[in-house]
């Protein structure tokens, strides 16, 4: 009748301690999710500003090139 309690009791604490093992996995998984949405805001953020860099360059190139122009006439 012991060793039933104690396998009984044993059981238990295994379906525990998996279960929190599991939830554990699942916080450190939505832990990792987050961690990869923001590591892509700053990607699309830094994407974004070089974008930006680069038509400014263009815009200005042809602002200069376009004065270069019309001056020679």
């Amino acid at each position: 009748m012991a060793s039933g309690i104690d396998e009984m009791v044993n059981q238990r604490f295994l379906s525990e301690k998996e279960r929190m093992a599991t939830k554990m996995d699942i916080m450190e998984l939505k832990g990792d999710i987050s961690h990869v949405k923001l590591r892509m805001k700053q990607a699309f953020h830094t994407q974004l500003k070089l974008i930006i860099l680069i038509m400014t360059g263009f815009s200005l190139l042809i602002v200069s090139l376009l004065s270069v122009l019309l001056k020679s006439l």
